[in-house]
């Protein structure tokens, strides 16, 4: 009696085209694994950009608005240290704007935007965010600890010299920042606070 067809034993094609599909398979996603690790480090630990044009910014807030390029920082949770510019124009309005900068860029992105403010007599505080520019900080968390980063530089502002109110502009990475959902749920909510968040392909 012969044996069934269905019961012989897969042949060595087969069998080798098994091997090679689960290899193909294992390497596959330990590649992706790879690949999401890099991809992951590459977006918290950004590229710094440095401050080009700080001497020459000085020397036309002075000339054009009398007043001067503050050199400013303060301290968040974790003990990173944020720096900035404020300025105060002499013709001041009373209220405040801080301007946030896009991804991989640093304060002087948004200090185009400083000075048409403060043609209109806005003062203006312009801060790296971290690991931007000259703030400190290992990482970017994209919300996760600049939010509170925000709150305290608000808080500065108020401690600084209180304004009528203070405004939010951000632009592209700025802008998100700005818009985080938490933001409004402590300390902006009894405060005078408004924001604009500013778009722009880069």
């Amino acid at each position: 009696m012969e044996p069934s067809k269905s019961l012989k034993p897969p042949t060595g094609k087969r069998h080798i085209f098994r091997k090679a599909a689960i290899a193909g398979f294992a390497a596959y996603l330990v590649l992706s694994i790879l690949a999401g690790v890099v991809i992951a480090d590459l977006g918290l630990k950004l590229r710094r950009l440095p401050l080009r044009h700080q001497q020459a910014m000085a020397a036309a807030v002075r000339s054009d608005f009398h007043a001067e390029l503050q050199d400013v920082s303060i301290t968040a949770a974790d003990g990173v240290v944020l720096k900035g510019w404020f300025v105060q124009p002499r013709d001041y309005n009373g209220n405040a704007v801080i301007l946030l900068h896009g991804i991989t860029d640093n304060r002087e992105g948004v200090a185009g935007y400083g000075e048409l403010l403060l043609e209109h007599g806005y003062a203006v505080l312009l801060p790296d965010a971290r690991r931007h520019g000259e703030s400190g900080g290992e990482l970017a968390t994209y919300g996760v600890k600049e939010s509170d980063d925000i709150h305290r530089w608000v808080s500065w502002i108020y401690a600084h010299d209180p304004p009528q109110c203070i405004y939010g502009f951000g632009e592209s990475y700025g802008a998100a920042l700005m818009l985080q959902p938490w933001l409004w749920k402590t300390a902006f909510v009894p405060w005078p606070w408004r924001v604009h968040s500013q778009t722009r392909a880069r």
